[in-house]
């Protein structure tokens, strides 16, 4: 959530924001009708006490940009960056690959609060 503006920032207007039925806002999942700072929606975050509460106030179907259905149902426990426009080019494709792969791992040697 904290970097969805900034994803937003390098995709083209139609996967920005709420504009696209199939990679739909993550803020807007956790607002609501709401405009929540991002202490607030980090606030929002915290005030969910399973795994179940927590992926169904960020993707509660699996049309967001950030698509965490499958770590509460099915055989997979995966997750899904499902933001970028559909394209051949093997050039974008791998950039897009390397960005997340950067920003996975730079999530997860982030010390935990």
């Amino acid at each position: 959530l904290k970097y969805e503006a900034v994803f937003d920032m390098m995709m083209p207007p139609s996967r920005r924001g709420d504009s696209n039925q199939y990679c739909l806002s993550n803020v807007s999942a956790v607002a609501g009708d709401c405009h929540l700072d991002g202490e607030a929606l980090h606030a929002r975050l915290e005030s969910t006490a399973t795994l179940y509460e927590l992926v169904n106030m960020v993707s509660p179907t699996r049309y967001f940009k950030l698509n965490l259905q499958n770590l509460t149902g099915g055989d997979k426990r995966t997750i899904e960056f499902r933001q970028h426009s559909a394209t051949s080019s093997a050039v974008k494709v791998e950039a897009w690959i390397r960005l997340l792969l950067r920003f996975v791992t730079a999530a997860r040697q982030r010390p935990s609060a």
